[in-house]
């Protein structure tokens, strides 16, 4: 099983992890697991925001070799298409990538979710394969109180959890509190939406 690490700082630059990070991650992943480990990250802007008709932005992704400092490949990019198979547009603004992006596998299949941005929901898409096509499925998290929303997806004794931040505690959006709730899948693979004001 791919272990799937995501990293933003990657999102305006080339530069790899920060030394201090890579070496957490070799002595806390690297030295005791044996798998593939790619990289995830945000892409430069290859598509101007103000181009609503062209594909949206792309993430990145890359193996990277046992070390964790070097990649083991040239970054691509990660394709997020609609169910006919087309690229989502940077006017799709309810459904294509803007940031934060993170990957895990449930039941074989691998589930890119991240940002929209502006329109501040975390959403996912599916695919066979981890490098892609991705196809989009749904809503993970509707907004959240707060500008941003950033989020994590990991099991833990035998359940999954979605990490994510908001602003509750403080009221001010620079100021992010971090809350985690149960994640849940119906029987055919997709997402449960989660309501962060539900009760």
């Amino acid at each position: 099983t791919p272990i799937i690490l995501t990293d933003e700082s990657a999102c305006t630059s080339s530069a790899l992890l920060p030394a201090p990070r890579v070496r957490m991650l070799r002595s806390t992943v690297a030295s005791r697991v044996k798998a593939t480990v790619l990289l995830v990250s945000a892409a430069p802007p290859a598509t101007s925001l103000e181009k609503p008709n062209e594909p949206a932005l792309s993430p990145k992704i890359a193996k990277m070799n046992g070390d964790l400092i070097e990649f083991a490949e040239a970054p691509r990019d990660v394709k997020i298409v609609d169910e006919a198979g087309k690229p989502l547009l940077g006017g799709d603004t309810q459904r294509r990538f803007f940031e934060g992006s993170w990957l895990h596998k449930y039941n074989g299949k691998y589930y890119l979710s991240y940002s929209t941005g502006d329109t501040h929901n975390i959403v996912y898409a599916t695919s066979d394969n981890v490098y892609g096509p991705y196809t989009y499925r749904g809503v993970v998290l509707k907004p959240v109180n707060g500008w941003t929303s950033h989020h994590s997806i990991v099991e833990w004794k035998g359940k999954w959890w979605l990490f994510y931040h908001d602003v509750q505690l403080s009221g001010d959006t620079r100021l992010r509190n971090v809350k985690m709730t149960e994640l849940k899948y119906n029987p055919d693979g997709s997402i449960q939406t989660i309501d962060p004001f539900a009760k």
